[in-house]
């Protein structure tokens, strides 16, 4: 589980912190605490859906000669 907390003076970001769990959270969330007119945002961050398998994939084969050139150029989307 990865927690990101941002810190906001007024809409300005002053501070974002990605945390391994809910204590480390909690901890950054208090450093912040005696500040004036700051407010923190605390947000558990997933994985999408289609993102779980990312670390059981293999990786993707080299492209073969025949493609090299012209036709292998990456289009945007």
């Amino acid at each position: 589980m990865t927690i990101e907390v941002r810190v906001f003076k007024g809409d300005d970001l002053l501070h974002s912190a990605l945390c391994e769990s809910e204590s480390d959270a909690e901890t950054e969330v208090e450093r912040w605490a005696d500040y004036d007119d700051v407010t923190c945002e605390v947000a558990e961050l997933a994985l999408r859906p289609w993102d779980e398998d990312l670390a059981d994939r293999a990786p993707a084969e080299p492209a073969d000669d025949e493609y090299a050139g012209e036709s292998s150029r990456h289009w945007p989307c």
